[in-house]
């Protein structure tokens, strides 16, 4: 996207590629082993960054939810992680897809975060539109209906 041009090259994309035997056995080790595993030029054997990290993003938990198929063990693995995210001072977005019959839950990790985001598509005047809505944000005062975006070349517009 035009707007990320000056900041593209400073991010580090990982694609994160998990299987079962990543997360089998549900252990602590085996679970935070998987940030080595993936992220080896930033997280070491020891699981001490290597480099300093201010943000980071997983998109999507979703696959890692589908793999482990139990959703009790999969809020008990997120709960981990970010324990771990917290402990090493990353803000950090965690992306959940939800599926169409579940719309109005805001998925598993509403339980854990300080915010979740609903993004969907909305109908205005006989067309669909790209539409956010704010579930819940502690300590703040938001909106909580559905509010329809653009992405353009600037960003996304409200």
């Amino acid at each position: 996207m035009p707007f990320l041009s000056d900041v593209v090259d400073k991010i580090r994309w990982y694609d994160m590629v998990i299987e079962p035997r990543d997360l089998i056995p549900f252990t602590v080790e085996k679970q935070y082993k998987l940030f080595h595993r993936v992220l080896p030029d930033i997280v070491d054997e020891k699981l001490n960054l290597k480099i300093p990290i201010q943000r980071g993003v997983i998109d999507s938990l979703t696959t890692i939810e589908k793999i482990i198929g139990d959703k009790s063990m999969f809020r008990y693995i997120a709960a981990r992680w970010i324990r771990y995210f917290t402990m090493q001072k990353i803000s950090t977005i965690l992306i959940e897809e939800i599926d169409i019959g579940e719309k109005t839950s805001g998925g598993e990790m509403r339980n854990f975060t300080e915010a979740t985001i609903l993004m969907d598509y909305i109908e205005s005047k006989n067309m669909y539109m790209r539409a956010m809505k704010i579930m819940k944000r502690y300590g703040v005062n938001h909106p909580t209906y559905w509010m329809p975006f653009h992405i353009t070349e600037e960003g996304i517009r409200l």
